[in-house]
């Protein structure tokens, strides 16, 4: 138990190299948790007054009305309308001492003067953000065990609103706004899931014991399905695994590239699942030097591969959808055929979300077929290999 609890630790910390919290690579700590809470955790009508609302007791306990601070009372020689410019060695270290002390004395009588339940809670709340926010992994589940007093924050504040039409039009606005956001997710579950729809048209489509490609720390096509002519299993075809988000840094090298462009080479088709591999891969260049540029050249058709088939689903209400937008962030160019289908979606533009908030339920999902049938040579002449001087 406390070896895993150890080597959890390290994990969130960013001292292994575990290819699925590649994704933090680059994300602000604590705005990062902030943002995502806004678009996706828990929405933005609510995620604004609950951490406006969290600001707002903090504040109220650390600047408590009738609290003073202790003034220093160093001699009018220590220091000037300048500030320290005349104390020199131990005296300026005793000068910043004593106002550490000022401040502590400050802080103690306000902490003295609030209310024994605020502190309670709040001795819990600000050590955990201010060390979870800090974390280089940052799945939204992290922050869960503040969400419940973020809530009551946020009512607390909007019950402070005056006068009594302002407070009630922002619990009809929050309440709800939140209602249609889950509404949308709702309305997401009603839809097929892609995975499910993208097995039906390879088992419609494709000859059993075709080589299907996938991508290493993503799922595979075909799922097993029983269909009305019968169990279709995903042993009917062949699978091999591109290992494009396995073996980073030196670990990324020619060998590597060799191996998945053979099997580029071979095989008919490749799924692209979700964004688990292209959103990390092509925006950590400095981890994959090599891999990171695979998958533009994928997208732009020079590596032979054609789009043939695309499906997602996304939250929505009536015709609006909320979409995430998985290739901004990894400075990747969606071909006219995804682009297309995207525009088509009729959908407001959600930006960049957390890996684990798409993947499984939302995921876009692309197949595309070798319709060019390159050799892996002429392939791996498209890729700018490192000098090895």
């Amino acid at each position: 138990y406390l070896d895993n609890i150890l080597l959890q630790g390290r994990m969130v910390r960013g001292e292994l190299n575990a290819p699925f919290t590649f994704q933090y690579d680059d994300t602000t700590p604590y705005l990062y948790y902030l943002e995502m809470q806004f678009k996706a955790g828990m929405g933005p009508q609510l995620a604004v007054p609950a951490f406006l609302g969290f600001a707002w007791v903090v504040w109220g306990v650390l600047a408590r009305k009738g609290a003073k601070a202790q003034r220093w009372n160093g001699s009018a020689d220590d220091a000037d309308r300048s500030g320290f410019s005349r104390i020199e060695g131990k005296e300026i270290r005793l000068a910043i001492f004593r106002q550490l002390l000022s401040g502590f004395a400050a802080l103690r009588e306000r902490l003295l003067q609030a209310d024994p339940a605020q502190l309670v809670i709040l001795a819990f709340l600000l050590p955990f953000f201010l060390s979870t926010g800090n974390f280089y992994v940052k799945f939204m589940r992290y922050l869960q065990p503040m969400v419940p007093f973020l809530m009551v924050y946020g009512a607390a504040l909007i019950w402070q609103l005056r006068p009594t039409w302002l407070r009630w039009g922002a619990v009809v606005l929050v309440g709800g706004g939140t209602a249609v956001y889950a509404l949308t997710f709702v309305n997401l579950y009603q839809q097929e899931h892609p995975w499910i729809t993208a097995s039906k048209w390879v088992y419609d489509n494709i000859e059993p014991g075709t080589l299907i490609l996938s991508e290493q720390w993503d799922d595979a096509l075909p799922t097993t399905l029983l269909l009305p002519d019968g169990l279709r299993r995903r042993g009917e075809y062949g699978n091999a695994e591109l290992t494009w988000l396995t073996g980073s840094e030196a670990r990324d090298n020619e060998a590597k590239l060799d191996d998945n462009l053979a099997l580029l080479a071979e095989a008919e088709y490749l799924t692209l699942m979700s964004n688990r591999v292209y959103g990390v891969v092509p925006r950590t260049g400095d981890r994959f030097p090599i891999s990171s540029q695979y998958h533009q050249l994928l997208l732009d058709g020079k590596l032979g591969y054609e789009v043939v088939w695309i499906n997602g689903r996304f939250p929505h209400l009536g015709p609006l959808r909320l979409i995430p937008n998985t290739f901004t962030w990894p400075s990747l160019h969606p071909n006219p055929v995804i682009a297309d289908y995207l525009a088509d979606q009729n959908g407001l533009n959600w930006g960049r979300l957390d890996e684990s908030f798409t993947v499984y339920d939302q995921p876009l999902t692309i197949i595309f077929q070798n319709k060019g049938h390159l050799s892996a040579a002429e392939m791996k002449r498209l890729f700018v290999l490192q000098s090895s001087n």
